[in-house]
């Protein structure tokens, strides 16, 4: 059950990192090892550690999330199934499991070539704290539905949801905006 407060948010680039969604450093990390192997001896699962989690800036120095990254992969193709935060000491401050991996479809990439996503995330704290999210299946040359961003309808097909309402201002009637 998620805290209350500002002490139960998670950035959005920290968000962004649980999922697997910043870019992936082009060299090969240092803290890195086979945990499987096929019956011929090809590795087909991995851990790995990234020293810092960066992510570029349009027009300025790259930013970081302090703490370091522990990803895990269960299947080459698939991509990550876990990633943990952690801080200097090493104890975990959050950690996610990414599910339903399925590919994405992409525009001017056949079928095969389609990158796999998860679509649903479940990020626990290291408090307790848990979130879980589902992403729909995007679509290339689709739009966005405003469905998604409708409080009403999100609130009716999670009636169990809590939703504070913070930092929000109801103009008085009759009043400037």
């Amino acid at each position: 059950r998620p805290g209350r407060g500002v002490e139960a948010l998670l950035a959005p680039p920290v968000l962004l990192a649980m999922i697997g969604l910043l870019p992936w450093p082009g060299e090969m990390p240092t803290a890195f090892e086979a945990t499987r192997l096929n019956d011929e001896g090809r590795v087909i699962s991995v851990r790995f550690e990234l020293p810092r989690i960066a992510w570029p800036t349009p027009g300025g120095p790259p930013r970081s999330i302090p703490g370091r990254m522990q990803v895990e992969i269960d299947d080459l193709a698939a991509g990550p199934r876990r990633i943990r935060l952690m801080d200097a000491s090493g104890e975990v401050v959050v950690e996610s499991e990414l599910d339903r991996l399925e590919s994405v479809e992409t525009r001017g990439r056949p079928p095969g070539d389609w990158p796999v996503l998860p679509h649903r995330v479940r990020v626990v704290r290291g408090n307790g704290d848990e979130i879980s999210v589902s992403l729909d299946a995007p679509l290339a040359g689709g739009e966005v539905s405003a469905r998604l961003f409708d409080l009403d309808v999100l609130r009716s097909r999670h009636p169990e949801a809590i939703v504070e309402e913070v930092g929000v201002t109801t103009p008085a009637p009759g009043g400037d905006s």
